[in-house]
């Protein structure tokens, strides 16, 4: 595949993302109500805000650059949508992961971000998303 091939991929892949989460969604308000999904649905437009956060934090203060590397949008986006799939099925979360793990290997290989700009927005921002969609769970709307 080309350069350009592979480039379309990487930036269809967090839109796609993003359907398939809303999608999700939208079948859990159908089968459960909107009570039962109103935490979750919280915690992935918390997330989505932290994640630009720190991206507006990083710009401001370049906390990424004082340690050479650079903040991964990318990355932060990725795993809010994912990290909505971390709690669901074993079969969604596997799916989930895989396609991850995909989209790190093509944005390295892409030259988009190194392996250390990954790890380091994933440590910082993953166990944060984790504990919403966790603390979402607990949530009902009344």
């Amino acid at each position: 595949m080309t350069y350009e091939q592979l480039d379309f991929i990487a930036d269809s892949y967090i839109p796609l993302l993003f359907i398939v989460t809303s999608i999700a969604m939208v079948k859990g308000i159908a089968d459960n109500g909107l009570s039962q999904m109103y935490g979750h649905i919280t915690a992935t437009l918390s997330s989505i805000v932290i994640a630009y956060g720190v991206m507006f934090l990083d710009i401001r203060f370049n906390i990424w650059p004082a340690f050479e590397s650079d903040y991964s949008t990318h990355t932060a986006l990725s795993l809010v949508f994912v990290s909505y799939f971390l709690l669901r099925s074993k079969v969604q979360m596997c799916i989930a992961v895989t396609s991850l793990i995909a989209y790190f290997i093509l944005m390295v290989y892409q030259q988009y971000h190194t392996v250390t700009d990954i790890i380091s927005t994933s440590l910082v921002l993953l166990p944060l998303f984790l504990l919403f969609q966790v603390k979402g769970q607990r949530v009902k709307y009344s």
